[in-house]
């Protein structure tokens, strides 16, 4: 049975890999609606009016926005290409993370008690190496204490 974390972890996913899909239609549709407009006769005819506001437009300069078209045409294919290639990286890189999944969970834990031995030694080297004045380390039971010489001095009974 999934636990609460990982059903919410699946559901993201999920969402996410919906969200994905709908956006590589979405661009898909948008690239072929572009493409369509840009190579139709009405997309010619637009240029013409884009260009021939005044209808006195020479024909270099039609040719100029023909040409304006077709270069843009070319770079949404090559952007179109390049996109698609990116977001199929993507799509394979969520698919690699999502099956590495415990393997990652295992090497952060392995990780995680590595750092805690370090520390650990860390810490021991430290106790070692600190002067006696400085450690807190407390005295054992046994120990005897020892009353300091100068009050002896002081004391008259001991004295005689």
């Amino acid at each position: 049975m999934l636990s609460a974390s990982e059903t919410d972890r699946t559901a993201v996913e999920a969402r996410l890999r919906a969200e994905v899909e709908q956006l590589l239609e979405d661009n898909l549709q948008l690239k072929r609606h572009k493409l369509e407009e840009a190579s139709t006769c009405d997309g010619v005819v637009k240029l013409i009016k884009r260009y021939d506001r005044d209808r006195h437009a020479t024909l270099d300069e039609l040719n100029a926005g023909l040409a304006g078209i077709i270069s843009r045409r070319t770079k949404l294919r090559r952007e179109s290409r390049i996109r698609d290639k990116w977001e199929a990286e993507v799509v394979a890189l969520q698919a690699q993370v999502h099956a590495d999944g415990p393997r990652y969970k295992r090497l952060r834990n392995i990780k995680q008690k590595i750092a805690a031995d370090l520390e650990r030694d860390k810490q021991q080297v430290k106790l070692r190496q600190a002067p006696v004045d400085e450690t807190t380390a407390p005295r054992p039971p046994h120990s005897v204490s020892v009353t300091p010489l100068v009050s002896l001095a002081l004391e008259p009974s001991i004295a005689s």
